[in-house]
């Protein structure tokens, strides 16, 4: 049972350690090169929960000012979802994300109609009370490389 137990605590442990401490409050998020949306009011929280950390963000998007939450499960696994859209047809879209030391790394991809539409990576990090996202991929075929600093 002792065993058991401390066998418990050091996996419960090292999901903790493996994903970078990224909660936080940010009043804004700006992109270094204009081309990705900005947003206000950023709230980051995580939890561990069945051995992933789970990232929660929710924002005010700068051009909507529409309220916008994201999860971001961070388990390494591909999440995959499919959908018919009335304007645009079948849309494919697989997610995934992992920690790599301290960072948050994702991968987004989006199909519209077998025709990819968006492949994008990203890196965030967290240094002080600044968050950092990288982005890099393909949007419609063009590149994209960009970051969003959010403080």
């Amino acid at each position: 049972m002792r065993t058991l137990a401390l066998a418990t605590l050091l996996v419960s442990f090292s999901s903790i350690a493996a994903c970078p401490n990224l909660a936080g409050t940010y009043a804004t998020c700006r992109s270094t090169t204009g081309n990705i949306g900005g947003s206000t009011e950023l709230v980051v929280t995580q939890k561990i929960e069945n051995g992933a950390t789970i990232y929660t963000l929710t924002s005010v998007d700068d051009e909507s000012h529409e309220r916008d939450t994201d999860e971001m499960i961070a388990d390494g696994k591909t999440r995959s979802e499919t959908a018919n859209d009335p304007n645009y047809g079948e849309v494919r879209v697989s997610i995934t994300y992992k920690c790599v030391g301290n960072k948050l790394v994702g991968n987004e991809n989006l199909v519209v109609q077998d025709s990819p539409f968006l492949d994008l990576n990203h890196e965030t990090t967290k240094s002080g009370n600044t968050l950092t996202r990288k982005y890099t991929g393909t949007v419609v075929g063009e590149p994209i490389n960009d970051t969003l600093i959010c403080e």
